[in-house]
């Protein structure tokens, strides 16, 4: 029995050891090699003087060799920092078009951000995507800011360590309310 149970235990180490090393791995993305130094971008978002709380913000590069792009979420007090392809924080030196977008469901509910974990996205998609519920959605930003051809909004990201350069506010233009319309 005293075998027994010295075998069942190495087992249970053996798998918990394995467990504790895999799971430590995971959810860590390693740079990609061609991928370039970033460095510390964060703006603030306004529109009619107020705070743009939960809008989306993307950097998308002037330079048509740069692949990189950077996008952010704004806070309760409009404020986000930015991220290299949602994972890497911090953005590329260099000019970039701003584009920004909001939207709301139904009588003011915000659509939440895409979960990063592969169930719960699952479920976002299944509720917000494919859910053919008559709750209609809202455009909140004007749409001349949500496409880099059209948007007046450029910044440049200067190659400095936790610069002020790299701070940056935007005025998201007048508040309107626009229903989207469903594609059937």
């Amino acid at each position: 029995m005293k075998n027994f149970i010295s075998h069942k235990y190495q087992y249970y180490c053996v798998f918990f050891a394995a467990l504790i090393i895999w799971s430590s791995g995971c959810n860590r993305q390693s740079k990609p090699s061609d991928l370039p130094d970033l460095y510390a971008v964060s703006c603030t978002v306004t529109q009619e003087n107020q705070p743009l709380e939960n809008a989306s913000v993307g950097l998308i590069s002037v330079n048509s060799d740069m692949k990189w792009s950077a996008t952010a979420r704004t806070d309760s007090k409009g404020q986000a920092a930015f991220f290299t392809s949602g994972q890497f924080e911090g953005v590329a030196a260099g000019k970039y078009k701003v584009v920004i977008s909001k939207t709301e469901r139904g009588a003011g509910e915000p659509i939440p951000p895409k979960p990063t974990n592969i169930d719960e996205l699952m479920q976002w998609q299944h509720k917000y995507i494919d859910n053919p519920a008559p709750v209609p959605n809202y455009q909140i930003v004007e749409s001349v800011y949500g496409e880099p051809q059209t948007t007046p909004l450029e910044i440049e990201v200067v190659a400095e360590k936790k610069s002020e350069k790299n701070v940056f506010s935007f005025d998201a233009g007048k508040a309107i309310r626009r229903e989207i319309k469903r594609r059937r």
